[in-house]
Parts: C-alpha cells; sequence; structure tokens
C-alpha cells in the first residue's frame, strides 16, 4: 500500500510484510483461549486484535512516508480516517476469527475437539 503510488512495471517499492514470527505464538493463544473457555465466542483477543492494528498503522505510514502531516495538510485527515479505519476493521476481524475458530474447535457432533 502505497499512498500516490504512481509506478506501473518495474516498481521498485519493498514490500510491506504483514505477519511475522510473533503470529504463531498469537494464534497458539488464541486458539488455547477459546478452547479452554477463557475467551467466549463473542468476544475479541485484544493482543491479536492490537497486533493486526499495530502492523497496518505501520503499513499506513510506510505508505504515506511520514507519520505525521501538519494541521492543514489534507493527509492529515486522511491519515486519522485511515488509522480510525484500521482500530474499527481489527476488532471486526478479531471477531469473525473468533467465530471461524470457535466452530473448528467442534465436532460433527458438536462437541469439543481435543486441543493437539
Amino acid at each position: 500500500m502505497y499512498f500516490g503510488h504512481t509506478c506501473h512495471t518495474g516498481c521498485s517499492h519493498a514490500t510491506l510484510q504483514l505477519a511475522d514470527d510473533t503470529i504463531d505464538d498469537l494464534l497458539n493463544d488464541f486458539a488455547q483461549s477459546l478452547h479452554s473457555g477463557q475467551l467466549g465466542s463473542k468476544g475479541i483477543h485484544a493482543r491479536l486484535c492490537l497486533d493486526t492494528a499495530r502492523k497496518l498503522t505501520e503499513s499506513i505510514t510506510t505508505g504515506m512516508g511520514k507519520a505525521s502531516f501538519s494541521f492543514d495538510d489534507p493527509n492529515n485527515a486522511l491519515r486519522a480516517n485511515l488509522l480510525s479505519n484500521v482500530h474499527a476493521f481489527s476488532g471486526a476481524k478479531s471477531l469473525t476469527e473468533n467465530t471461524v475458530f470457535s466452530q473448528l474447535l467442534l465436532d460433527d457432533k458438536g462437541e469439543l475437539k481435543p486441543f493437539k
């Protein structure tokens, strides 16, 4: 994601990596929280939600070229709107992940599968 991106061929922009080595630990913790019942089927795993928001926020900063703009710069309002959207998106994504993962924890009879 690059703001004002005008390249069409031979683009040299770096690829933004949204997943890193910590995602396995986060997903494992999320799955254990669901499986144990600690996180209900309507809850949001805070660490996973915040990690998603952090990575998307970093991508917005990279794409726009900097973290802040002057008050009267139109990019300031654009950045604020994108950041607001990031947090709403991250929460909705986390809730959807919770719903999908909760269903995967159940067998054909609707009973909880072993964690392994």
